[in-house]
């Protein structure tokens, strides 16, 4: 039987606020080969801290997309290295936009003990790590063609009234279409449904709007009445 080799260490640096998950990150790491290279609070990291002694950033906190500019700075700071976040599970539109801002590799605060080695390894491996459960959230669900048919006009800039007048349903029929819609998308308004549809660069694109024939889903072919 082979001997199984010593996992060779990583030096992370652990950017982090005093919290409940930092303690459990510092636990977590105990017995890995994750090696604490330095502590630094958000704020310390931001600044002027020497990140060179870390291969590997671990972010420990919410993903809160009104701090943009912390994770901009952090990865123009630290262009070569790694970062990975742990943080509780956020909506898609919050995924992208931190894989946007440069994480490598995201962790749901509920997953910790069993993903942290594993993810900061892979990520330090120049691997892109997300959660399974990430993927079909960040595709949405099939919209109805109602659903789609109220987006479009939403996308044109028509009122709920006005898209409730052209397509003879009342104003709070086209608030439940649209309400329901947000939830597939992981939006929660009419601006962030409209930038993620229409986007040129990172938007789903508005082929996710185009009307299913009666019978038809996921490319199936639609009922007949033979047998």
């Amino acid at each position: 039987m082979s001997e199984q080799r010593p996992q060779k260490s990583i030096p992370i640096g652990l950017v982090a606020p005093r919290s409940a998950l930092a303690t459990r990150v510092r636990k977590a790491m105990k017995g890995s080969g994750l090696a604490i290279a330095f502590e630094a609070t958000p704020a310390e990291a931001a600044g002027d801290y020497p990140l060179d002694e870390a291969a590997v950033l671990l972010v420990v906190g919410p993903l809160d997309r009104g701090e943009d500019s912390f994770l901009s700075d952090l990865r123009s700071r630290f262009p070569l290295g790694r970062i990975v976040a742990c943080s509780d599970p956020v909506e898609s539109p919050t995924i992208r936009w931190a894989m946007e801002l440069g994480v490598d590799g995201l962790i749901w605060s509920d997953r910790l003990d069993e993903c942290l080695d594993p993810t900061v390894r892979a990520v330090h491996a120049d691997q892109l790590v997300i959660p399974r459960d990430i993927l079909p959230r960040s595709q949405p669900r099939d919209l109805t063609n109602r659903e789609k048919q109220a987006l479009s006009m939403v996308i044109m800039g028509l009122t709920n009234l006005e898209i409730a007048q052209k397509l003879f349903i009342s104003e709070n029929t086209v608030k439940s279409h649209l309400n329901t819609a947000y939830k597939k998308l992981g939006v929660h308004s009419r601006a962030e449904a409209q930038r993620l549809i229409t986007d040129p660069d990172k938007g789903l694109g508005t082929g996710i709007l185009a009307i299913t024939a009666p019978g038809l889903s996921r490319g199936r072919p639609p009922k007949t009445g033979r047998r």
